[in-house]
């Protein structure tokens, strides 16, 4: 299957300012030559440069008039050319050049030639000096502005289009944008169904994957904390129920101490009561433990270390227990396996505890105890069989100790199954193995 090609979106960006560059140039371009073109052709077949060389041509016959100035009067009329901003300005009898404002210094030119002259003779127009008649060429460039106006509007139209092709180009990521954060002020206001509209392969992509990955964890952890919520308040009636039990006993054999003469009846009833406190204190640590281990804080995860050594010190004190008590105890392994685990020795501790409890409480004395342990696919197991009880004996339990295991174990990222039969029991724990470099 071919891979979708990816394309950052400041590479996208780039391209789209590009493109709006090379249209804009174009139509720049277009504009300036056509434009430029146009007023070409028409100053050159209009009258409008002769008009206003005729009236420019005007003014400077009543300034020379009114100041007697003969046509060597270069000076003067160098100041008259400069004030009233002329282009270029000639002077010349019978085509010899007698004056050029292209010539910065004041000299001269009678008898001087000017191929100019041969360019601009149908320009021009006499103008009377106190030394005589004169030809007298007047260019001003009022057609300036319009070729001004012509280049401002190509380049507005040409920044105007990139602004328009950028604007046209990013657009489509606006309005992604604009999509994703409607979706997450539907996701705010509690709306979960809403799914985020992922396309494209870029960065926004990145970021609505990014968004649908959140929310679908964030659906996990409600459902998990709703799940956990209704397994505390199942466990918590649960368990006030069971310490009201033995509460309504004790109360009970308090009251009849009280009442009762005979010493011996009194031990009998002090006996009971003794127990139904320790029944009462265990359902309470139990209770502790489920609050404790349900915090929210994370266990501290010990280095990886061999079975045995994480193992052997807890099944041998299990072991040693449960025969001081009067049960029978197999293994069903020789040898530790040579493999390494990572665990919280805290929760191994209170999970060890919580077996050998359930154990001395509800398993058959007359029948075997069987320990397992052994390697299924990537996970060490260690298993705990037994019989049992005595059904006619009052051997109900909250649960709320294997739970308490169960939710132990799955923060040390393992996990535990419970197996019920008729007439036998088995719990099983299953702990990740480290992974070893080369696999």
């Amino acid at each position: 299957m071919n891979k979708r090609k990816r394309k950052h979106l400041m590479e996208k960006m780039i391209g789209i300012l590009l493109l709006g560059f090379f249209l804009a140039l174009l139509l720049f371009l277009l504009i300036f030559f056509m434009g430029n073109g146009a007023l070409n052709r028409y100053f050159e077949s209009s009258m409008y440069r002769r008009n206003v060389s005729k009236e420019t041509i005007a003014m400077f016959q009543e300034y020379v008039s009114r100041h007697h100035l003969a046509a060597s009067d270069t000076e003067r009329i160098r100041e008259w050319a400069k004030e009233n901003h002329i282009g270029y300005f000639t002077i010349s009898r019978k085509r010899m050049l007698l004056y050029d404002n292209y010539y910065a210094l004041p000299v001269a030119l009678d008898r001087t030639k000017s191929e100019q002259l041969h360019y601009t003779w149908q320009y021009f127009q006499e103008v009377s000096f106190t030394d005589g008649n004169a030809d007298v060429f007047i260019y001003v460039n009022r057609e300036r502005k319009y070729y001004i106006l012509v280049d401002v509007a190509a380049a507005l139209c040409g920044v105007l289009v990139w602004i328009g092709v950028f604007a046209f180009g990013v657009s489509g990521y606006v309005r992604y944008i604009r999509q994703l954060s409607g979706e997450v002020a539907k996701l705010e206001d509690g709306l979960w169904s809403v799914d985020f509209t992922i396309k494209g392969e870029d960065e926004l992509t990145d970021l609505a994957r990014g968004l649908e990955h959140m929310k679908t964890v964030l659906l996990e952890k409600e459902e998990k904390e709703r799940n956990m919520k209704k397994a505390q308040n199942k466990l918590v009636l649960g368990m006030a129920h069971d310490l009201r039990t033995p509460l309504t006993a004790l109360m009970a054999y308090l009251e009849i101490i009280k009442r009762e003469p005979e010493h011996d009846k009194v031990k009998l009833y002090v006996k009971k009561t003794v127990g139904k406190a320790i029944q009462i204190k265990n359902l309470s640590d139990q209770l502790f433990e489920f609050f404790l281990i349900n915090s929210g804080q994370q266990p501290q995860m010990e280095k990886s270390e061999s079975i045995a050594f994480v193992m052997e010190d807890y099944c041998s004190e299990l072991c040693n227990v449960l025969q001081t008590n009067g049960y029978t105890v197999t293994l069903g392994w020789k040898q530790w396996e040579e493999v390494k685990i990572s665990v919280c020795y805290d929760y191994i501790g209170r999970i060890m505890n919580n077996l050998l409890s359930n154990l001395l409480k509800y398993a058959d004395k007359t029948k075997e105890i069987l320990l397992d342990m052994g390697i299924c696919q990537d996970e060490f197991f260690f298993s705990i069989m037994n019989a049992a009880a005595n059904k006619e004996q009052d051997h109900r339990g909250t649960g709320i100790g294997v739970h308490n295991i169960e939710i132990m174990m799955e923060q040390m990222q393992g996990r535990c199954e419970e197996e019920c039969g008729e007439e036998s029991y088995r719990i099983c724990l299953y702990f990740p193995l480290e992974k070893s470099e080369n696999s």
